[in-house]
């Protein structure tokens, strides 16, 4: 027996050890890391062949080495995890008849795939996933309405492209993890990818390539490439997420403008809709790209999701980070607008001066703390002069103020005003308001808090 054909024999031994201890399968990054580990790869190495973080590997790792020695009733670690597993599993195939069932911890094993404890029709099909730089989610509040929305456009509506649109840290890239656990028996490949870094177009499509086709020699001729994506979109079912988004465009002008040399994404997103078969793409960021507005008009394929606070559940978080006083809770989180990081970042705060105590810190009219001030800076700096001055004019009035009204008091053409507020829009920085057929604007407390600390250069 080759060394390969015996390594596959240890991994789906293992894996079958796995089912019976914990009713799930070994995913993929657990049947590499068992695979690699065997051949004396270091967690790096695992961690740079699949794109994720090495430290994300040692934590699959060792919890994997932890269900392994619950099994097996021994003490599995990375320095071991061959040599004990190599004797336990030929130690009991080769010794003992076909009929002979071997109890090895909380295992009955019997080298007969007949008397397999596990059902033949317990084996559902795993999909091939590659989450990337995804998160790992450690607690997960309410969006269950969110969650059945999404699910419903794509496993009832077979919705192909959705847009996931919210403000930094609302919980979208949390939510499509969570997402992916309740859709993934739908699907053949599901594979997360991350645009933070502004990769050009042919790197984001070598990168999906090299999953779908389990091939890392792909051509670099984008047509090709287009060609070879739509082959592999439409041969399985895929689930593609797209993060970030809005790291493809350029700051300081209006939304939607791409950086230098990546402009192509305008027409690959185009394309998608086209080439996509029976898979489905998800796109999440801060702001919605121009493109996706005629989408949202032309394509009944096409949905766009704006996430929100939290709602009731916001509360969740305050009991988490340990705060008192509950009945002030819904206050806390009213002036928070229910959004989950602001929520922990103002709770830290409140334990770490107020021992905790949120009536102490409602006490004080403290809004814009410093990482929420941090947070603003940075999405500002975005925006194109005439943005920073039509926000800065809006937020001088108390109460909403009409279109028309902005268009009379402000020197500048009323189709660069309207430009300038649709993409103010996009970018979730204003709230309209119709009554009797006026549109108005308003920008919300917190944003106004910050605009009073910022003063324009000219």
């Amino acid at each position: 027996m080759s060394q390969v054909m015996r390594m596959n024999n240890i991994v789906e031994w293992a894996d079958d050890l796995v089912f019976t201890h914990t009713g799930e399968h070994l995913d993929d990054l657990q049947q590499d890391i068992l695979r690699e580990v065997f051949q004396g790869k270091k967690y790096a190495r695992i961690a740079q062949n699949r794109s994720v973080t090495e430290g994300h590997v040692r934590d699959v790792a060792s919890q994997l080495w932890k269900i392994l020695s619950e099994a097996l009733g021994e003490n599995i670690r990375k320095s071991n995890v061959r040599s004990t597993m190599e004797r336990l599993h030929y130690s009991n195939v080769s010794h003992f008849g076909k009929d002979f069932v071997q109890h090895i911890g909380d295992v009955n094993f019997c080298p007969d795939a007949s008397k397999n404890p596990k059902p033949a029709q317990n084996r559902t099909k795993q999909p091939q996933i590659d989450l990337g730089t995804a998160p790992e989610i450690t607690r997960f509040y309410g969006r269950t309405e969110e969650l059945e929305t999404l699910k419903n456009w794509i496993i009832n509506d077979r919705t192909s492209l959705i847009f996931l649109l919210g403000l930094p840290g609302i919980g979208k890239t949390t939510l499509a993890v969570k997402l992916i656990e309740t859709i993934k028996p739908e699907f053949d490949r599901i594979i997360y990818y991350s645009l933070q870094f502004s990769p050009p177009l042919t790197a984001t499509l070598t990168h999906l390539l090299q999953f779908l086709t389990d091939s890392e020699d792909i051509p670099q001729d984008i047509e090709t490439q287009y060609q070879k994506l739509r082959e592999c979109l439409q041969r399985d079912r895929t689930f593609i997420i797209l993060d970030d988004l809005q790291a493809l465009f350029a700051p300081q002008t209006l939304s939607g403008h791409y950086k230098p040399n990546l402009e192509n994404y305008r027409t690959f997103w185009t394309l998608l809709q086209k080439m996509i078969g029976k898979s489905h793409i998800l796109l999440i960021g801060d702001e919605k790209p121009r493109e996706f507005v005629e989408w949202d008009r032309q394509q009944n394929r096409t949905q766009i999701l704006e996430l929100k606070g939290l709602g009731n559940a916001a509360t969740q978080i305050l009991q988490a980070e340990g705060l008192s006083d509950d009945e002030c809770w819904e206050k806390l989180c009213d002036r928070y607008q229910n959004h989950p990081l602001w929520l922990q970042w103002v709770s830290r705060l409140i334990r770490d001066f107020f021992q905790g105590n949120v009536r102490q810190f409602l006490e004080h009219e403290i809004l814009l703390i410093d990482p929420l001030q941090e947070q603003y800076d940075r999405q500002f700096k975005r925006l194109s002069d005439l943005e920073q001055e039509l926000l800065q004019a809006i937020a001088a009035y108390p109460q909403p103020i009409s279109l028309e009204t902005l268009l009379q008091r402000r020197s500048h053409s009323p189709s660069h005003i309207l430009n300038a507020i649709q993409s103010l829009k996009r970018r979730l920085w204003l709230q309209t308001v119709t009554e009797e057929q006026t549109i108005s604007f308003s920008i919300a407390k917190i944003i106004r808090a910050y605009l009073s600390t910022v003063k324009l250069t000219s």
